[in-house]
């Protein structure tokens, strides 16, 4: 089959101090689509070499795990030449090709100390299939492009960066329809409040409210008691559905500290699904720390399963609390020895 031509890229970019001494290479990977394929299956690219390394891209088209067999998976692993001590930094970004348009969109990308013991890094959430098979999948081939950027000498003072993928909310006045309330048929009671929304446009942005809303029972709900979150919370969860932004925080009433306001805001996005906002979250709390902080927001991180926040706090210790650092690498080392 014939490649696919070179497409147009987005003409929105983004701009970034240069690294010294990178290299950077491009492997596009067109998958041809097996619906025979099941759950935990995957399909993986040549192997190609960027920065003195070999790279490989694994797709799981129905899922990595049962847990998410809804939505595509897509990782980059390092082939190692060195055996498991290799280590080497990277800013990796994966893109689809919507074949319609000819435009290349990114959809993942993540920067990484990648340690070949450790196996890939990516999502197990880069898509729902749903809308991958809407506006990617063209005659059962997707085309995937991977962009790869190894850092072959660490600037003097890093950074770990959560990377938010770009939004895909496409009407900007869902904003004024939460407002107005019109057409609204659901309403949610929180101690004490009662914000009212559509069904349809919350089942659509969460699973977790799809069962929720249109789930076993034989009439649909039309009211929703929420005992375990703050109304000020539940505001700002409707309002990332219908706007897929969060509002700045001096707009959330909430009588809550900003940092302690965010993580209620991850934990509810957390457990209703809402994978981007969780990244929001996390870039937050990440542009947020301090040496009051750092501590208790490594134990939340690790709570949460955030390792975007966990990477970035253990940076920020081994920079300017290298002490507290090292003592937390020998407690880590000595709990793995009496495993």
């Amino acid at each position: 089959m014939a490649a696919a031509p070179e497409p147009e890229r987005p003409m929105t970019r983004t701009s970034s101090t240069r690294i010294a001494k990178t290299a950077q290479g491009t492997h596009t990977f067109e998958v041809a689509v097996d619906r025979g394929l099941g759950v935990g299956a995957c399909v993986t690219s040549d192997t190609f070499a960027v920065g003195g390394h070999d790279w490989r891209v694994r797709f799981y088209p129905r899922g990595a795990d049962a847990r998410r067999e809804n939505y595509v998976a897509v990782f980059l692993d390092l082939v190692s030449k060195g055996g498991v001590d290799v280590q080497v930094q990277v800013l990796f970004d994966f893109r689809l090709l919507n074949w319609a348009t000819g435009v290349l969109s990114s959809v993942f990308s993540q920067t990484k100390l990648f340690k070949a013991a450790r196996g890939p890094w990516g999502t197990n959430t880069f898509m729902q299939r749903g809308l991958l098979e809407a506006s990617y999948l063209q005659d059962d081939r997707i085309l995937i492009e991977c962009e790869v950027t190894v850092v072959k000498q660490s600037l003097a003072r890093e950074t770990v960066d959560v990377r938010v993928p770009p939004s895909d909310l496409m009407l900007g006045d869902l904003g004024r329809l939460l407002e107005s309330e019109v057409g609204a048929d659901v309403a949610f009671k929180v101690k004490g409040e009662v914000f009212h929304a559509h069904k349809i446009i919350l089942s659509v942005r969460s699973p977790v409210f799809k069962e929720l809303l249109y789930g076993s029972t034989s009439e649909t709900k039309k009211s929703v008691t929420i005992d375990d979150m703050e109304p000020v919370v539940l505001k700002a969860l409707l309002r990332f559905f219908y706007t897929d932004s969060l509002p700045a925080m001096g707009e959330l009433d909430g009588g809550e500290k900003n940092e302690d306001l965010v993580w209620h805001l991850l934990v509810a996005a957390e457990k209703y699904a809402v994978e981007r906002m969780k990244l929001i979250c996390e870039e937050i709390l990440c542009k947020q720390l301090d040496g009051k902080s750092v501590a208790s927001t490594l134990a939340l991180a690790d709570k949460h399963h955030c390792s975007g926040v966990r990477d970035a706090c253990l940076e920020f210790m081994r920079r300017e609390c290298p002490a507290v650092y090292i003592d937390i690498l020998e407690k880590a080392a000595n709990k793995s020895h009496k495993v």
